[in-house]
């Protein structure tokens, strides 16, 4: 037995994408008899037509003369069913959290389901609904610089090569050089870093995954070549081996730590690490001790503690230390 026809045309018209993307009738019959709805081509034909005398559906020509339906890119459409109170919330929160992560396309495709949550949560008068969303907010942890500048049509293209995984020549500036190079680029992942936006990739021919920094690339073409992927390459696996933590070793450390005063008070909350202990030594100062890796980010967050800290062991970091103090005394000394 044939289901209902108006939930018919609502199943229809949430599979019609927004322009820039776009469905033909034969596809959308594909799909709508895969949900059991048992028509014709000429049932869906005409359905889109008379959905598009009410609603802003546009057509465009694809191969062969055949047309194309979509949305019109910034028409307001009510999403079908209608955007719940918790739905319009949490599209508030991603287009401020989640969109700057996301390809510039596919944020434009968002885009009318963001101000359709802004305008569902602006119209919830006398709930707390409506200032939810003023009522929460991100603070990143230490110093807040601001972020770097990214070229959109660069970012686009990295975007592109992820998803179709293909190569991009990039025209890429190191930190602190004067030269532009040009680099064969293999993309693997993209990686948010505070303000920093991160290419993993690897290089030419080489095998060994490096960063480029997203803001560093001048120029980036997309090739047609499939990029190479080393194998057993995993995204996680690379940066739970503390690769943006930059590592002094390949070996973890057995760190000692002497802190003093109240200093060491947030790490009983928040361990360094899972076999952390705390050792109180008197009421001045307590003994840390954890098996971490030996990164700089480690040694950045030591001196940060400044004469509240002192590393007793490893006694080479212990030594690194007490170099960096020691020029560090010299600048303030002259």
């Amino acid at each position: 037995m044939e289901k209902d026809t108006s939930l018919r045309l609502l199943v229809m018209l949430r599979m019609v994408p927004r322009e820039p993307f776009s469905i033909t009738a034969d596809l959308l019959l594909d799909k709508l008899n895969d949900q059991g709805y048992d028509i014709g081509l000429r049932t869906v034909q005409r359905d889109l037509n008379r959905c598009s005398i009410k609603f802003p559906l546009v057509t465009s020509e694809g191969e062969g003369k055949q047309l194309r339906w979509s949305w019109e890119h910034d028409s307001d459409v009510m999403d079908i069913p209608d955007m719940s109170p918790y739905t319009a919330l949490t599209f508030n929160l991603a287009e401020h959290f989640v969109a700057p992560m996301l390809p510039p396309k596919l944020v434009s495709q968002l885009n009318p389901h963001f101000n359709r949550a802004k305008s569902l949560l602006s119209k919830l008068n006398g709930t707390g609904w409506k200032t939810w969303s003023n009522k929460i907010r991100h603070i990143p942890r230490g110093l807040t610089l601001k972020p770097a500048e990214i070229n959109p049509a660069i970012l686009e293209t990295l975007y592109a090569a992820l998803l179709q995984d293909r190569q991009f020549e990039a025209e890429y500036q190191k930190k602190g050089a004067e030269e532009i190079k040009t680099y064969l680029v293999h993309p693997l992942g993209l990686v948010f870093r505070h303000e920093i936006a991160y290419l993993v990739c690897t290089v030419k021919d080489y095998q060994k995954p490096i960063q480029l920094a997203v803001h560093r690339i001048q120029k980036a073409e997309l090739l047609e070549e499939k990029a190479n992927k080393p194998e057993n390459f995993k995204l996680d696996d690379y940066i739970n081996k503390a690769m943006f933590s930059y590592p002094v070793g390949e070996e973890e450390i057995n760190l000692k730590v002497r802190f003093f005063g109240p200093a060491i008070l947030h790490l009983f909350e928040t361990p360094l690490s899972g076999d952390q202990t705390i050792i109180k030594e008197s009421d001045a100062s307590h003994i840390l001790q954890a098996r971490v890796q030996n990164t700089s980010e480690l040694q950045w967050w030591l001196l940060a503690f400044g004469d509240q800290v002192e590393v007793i062991e490893p006694q080479s970091l212990r030594e690194t230390m007490k170099e960096v103090l020691k020029k560090s005394f010299q600048h303030y000394a002259t």
